[in-house]
């Protein structure tokens, strides 16, 4: 289904990399983002960015308040955080 979303959203999609949900052994993102190299990874999910290379630039999408995992030990783990994805694209796009 998010395959399918972003391509209607005009995103063009080569590939779909699933992966786990715990975050006991770090980002179960890590393995996946090494293998892709991107320049960025953006998640609204603080704990996957643990493990990620320093190479990668790692944007956190601020979730509400509430019941939040994004705690000040998760923040350190981030290089910019953001209200929502188009602050983040917006913040992407103007940065020098």
């Amino acid at each position: 289904m998010r395959r399918r979303n972003l391509e209607r959203l005009g995103f063009p999609i080569e590939r779909v990399i699933a992966t786990g949900h715990g975050t006991d052994q770090g980002s179960p993102k890590a393995a996946a983002l090494r293998s892709l190299r991107p320049v960025a990874f953006v998640d609204d999910y603080g704990p996957y960015f643990a493990g990620v290379e320093a190479g990668i630039h790692k944007a956190l999408v601020m979730r509400g308040p509430h019941g939040s995992p994004n705690t000040a030990d998760v923040l350190r783990l981030v290089d910019s955080n953001h209200p929502d994805l188009l602050g983040f694209a917006q913040w992407w796009v103007g940065r020098p």
